[in-house]
């Protein structure tokens, strides 16, 4: 009698598990489902326009496809997340995705065309970052894989990508090599478009312009006339150098100002308003001139605005997604901990039939109830630590929002700094070509004065002052990592902690583009830097350390 019920007992704990075991694999399914939803929530929201609130679906989607290990799932996530990122102009957080999704393409056997689409991605961004060298072998990978796949698309569209990263870089010979290599494959309308585009660009460059300015005016009647879809901004682009080259400047002024009547992007708006101030200085307007330098201020000034606005708002979604994290958690250690009392109360309850023995069973209940106390005890103390970890991050970026303001301005006093020594070079320059000015001992010698002036460091001390009230300690954190930097080498990194370009540094130091550039991987060399990293990340790493132990004191 007493086997009887021992199996009876041992029979009724084998059902119970198997239908545990069931519950738990039910369970496994339900956030794959709710990834698949949040993933389409942030495709539509996307394609919208509204990456903001793409990003906080695909983020949650991200979290849940990790929880499952679901690999195939993590590309495409990954993927659109630095895709929106790249939207917001938050490159540097763009990159990092893009990064990742390589990495699950990769580990897939099946995933060739998306570690070429994901290579593409990353070299475009270096390039939008312009480290252009950097895209350059990237891009070169990707070239080199497309024909390896032969896929005629990506082999198209890296080589095109190609040869206008070798425009950038000036060798346009390259550029053609590549560009020919491409052109007889079947290409998309607006590719074909790119390709003529990139095809005139390197005519210019080998002076035939009426070839270039033939298929300009093609390209500009497709466009127009016919109503096709297509990139204006790019042809009026191609056709203001096209026409400065021949020195027709009121024909470049016109095609630049037509660009800027077809776009809002800021990117692109700064530099056809550098474009329009470069031709008037050219035209002998100088007033129209400084009157354009000052557009492109302004809407510098408005793309940081929009970039720091980007970033507060995406600060705002890790956090939120950081709640949706723990709620998640919680919610995965409470379904562990409800499935592990199941299981032990069978347990308990078979050895209590068995065994017949009243205090083991009080003695196990006892300290069972115990242990649960303890546990909700500590995740008491883990969720108010939680709170304050949030609490602390959210000062961080207040913090770090105010910096960024502040930083804004010093951009602008440099710019204006860059600004105003580029003119005042430029001036010098007309002035000397005059002969009755050269003639004059009076005049010249106040030219004299003024090209000193550009040459002296004069103004530099309190723009380090200002900068250090700005960040405080961050000069002497970079002293301290990096004792081997001499003070030129610190004035040039506080102009690409402000995220100033190349040429902005060079008119700052009243120097060439090309020893701006060396001057400024001598830095990165003596800083110990790899190659494809990026100075201004480095940088803003050891300012966000200085803000962290700012935000605990």
């Amino acid at each position: 009698m007493k086997s009887v019920t021992i199996f009876k007992f041992f029979s009724l704990f084998i059902l119970l598990l198997v239908n545990e075991t069931a519950l738990a694999t039910n369970k496994d399914q339900v956030p794959s489902k709710e990834c698949l939803r949040l993933f389409d929530l942030g495709i539509k929201e996307g394609s919208k326009g509204h990456y903001n609130t793409a990003l906080e679906y695909l983020t949650k989607a991200e979290l849940l496809a990790e929880k499952v290990h679901w690999k195939d799932k993590l590309f495409v996530i990954k993927f659109n997340i630095a895709a929106n990122y790249a939207n917001l102009s938050n490159y540097g957080e763009a990159l990092g995705y893009y990064k990742d999704a390589l990495k699950y393409a990769t580990e897939n056997d099946k995933g060739k065309e998306n570690r070429l689409k994901a290579l593409i991605n990353i070299a475009l961004i270096y390039s939008f970052e312009n480290d252009n060298s950097i895209a350059l072998e990237y891009m070169l990978k990707a070239y080199k894989e497309a024909k390896e796949l032969k896929s005629e698309d990506l082999i198209v569209y890296s080589g095109t990508n190609l040869c206008h990263i070798y425009s950038i870089l000036g060798n346009f010979s390259q550029a053609k090599k590549y560009l020919m290599e491409v052109r007889d494959i079947p290409k998309t309308k607006e590719v074909e478009q790119k390709w003529q585009i990139n095809y005139a660009d390197v005519l210019i460059s080998e002076g035939k312009i009426a070839e270039a300015e033939k298929i300009g005016k093609k390209l500009l009647d497709e466009v127009e006339e016919k109503k096709a879809s297509g990139c204006y901004i790019c042809i009026a682009k191609t056709l203001t150098h096209l026409y400065e080259k021949q020195n027709k400047m009121e024909l470049a002024i016109l095609y630049s100002k037509k660009g800027l009547q077809s776009t809002i992007e800021k990117k692109d708006r700064i530099e056809l308003y550098a474009a329009l101030s470069r031709l008037y200085f050219k035209n002998n307007e100088f007033v129209l001139s400084s009157q354009y330098k000052d557009s492109v201020i302004i809407e510098k000034d408005a793309l940081r605005v929009l970039v720091n606005r980007g970033l507060f708002e995406s600060n705002k979604i890790k956090l939120r997604v950081q709640d949706y994290r723990n709620a998640l958690q919680a919610k995965t250690q409470r379904q562990q901990l409800e499935r592990n009392f199941f299981i032990a109360v069978i347990v308990l309850s078979i050895v209590i039939t068995i065994f017949l023995y009243r205090g083991l069973r009080h003695k196990i209940t006892r300290q069972r109830q115990e242990k649960t106390i303890i546990n909700l005890k500590l995740e008491q103390k883990s969720k108010d630590l939680d709170t304050i970890k949030a609490k602390e991050q959210l000062k961080r970026e207040k913090l770090k929002n105010t910096i960024a303001e502040k930083n804004r301005e010093l951009s602008a006093k440099a710019l204006y700094l860059s600004i105003r020594n580029e003119l005042i070079e430029k001036s010098i320059n007309a002035l000397s070509l005059v002969p009755e000015i050269s003639k004059n001992a009076s005049v010249s010698n106040h030219i004299k004065s003024l090209k000193n002036h550009l040459k002296s460091d004069a103004g530099w001390e309190d723009f380090i002052s200002h900068f250090e009230k700005v960040n405080p300690a961050f000069i002497k954190t970079v002293k301290e990592t990096h004792p081997e930097l001499n003070g030129k080498d610190i004035r040039l990194i506080c102009c690409v902690f402000l995220n100033l370009d190349i040429k902005e540094i060079g008119n700052i130091f009243n120097v060439t583009y090309n020893a701006a550039n060396k001057r400024k991987q001598r830095v990165r060399q003596k800083m110990g830097l790899d190659e494809d990293a990026s100075l201004y990340e480095y940088l803003l790493k050891l300012d966000n350390s200085n803000l962290t132990r700012a935000v605990k004191v």
